[in-house]
């Protein structure tokens, strides 16, 4: 059922982030994964220094919403991987 498909999704997602395998492994691309998962939880949250790492395989435009808090604080070559990343971004 619907349930088990989310599940897989969501176990092979897990799998994506613990390092048991390559996001060129993710038949119909890492964005399937994460889409299948804000069904279940809408937003993750993280510190650029781990951003890369989490969203490893995401083509353009494959992150819906990214909203920066204190992006002062920030410098633009640790965001610009996020913002390319997202469809739109809130940059505060």
């Amino acid at each position: 059922g619907k349930t088990t498909l989310i599940r897989d999704f969501v176990a092979a997602l897990v799998g994506l982030l613990g390092g048991r395998f390559e996001p060129d492994g993710v038949e119909g691309g890492v964005g399937l994964l994460w889409s299948t998962l804000s069904l279940v939880v809408p937003v993750v949250s993280t510190t650029f220094a781990s951003a890369a790492r989490l969203f490893n395989g995401m083509q353009r435009e494959e992150i819906g919403w990214l909203v920066i808090d204190e992006a002062g604080q920030a410098t633009p070559q640790s965001a610009v991987g996020l913002l390319w990343r997202a469809k739109r971004a809130v940059v505060i």
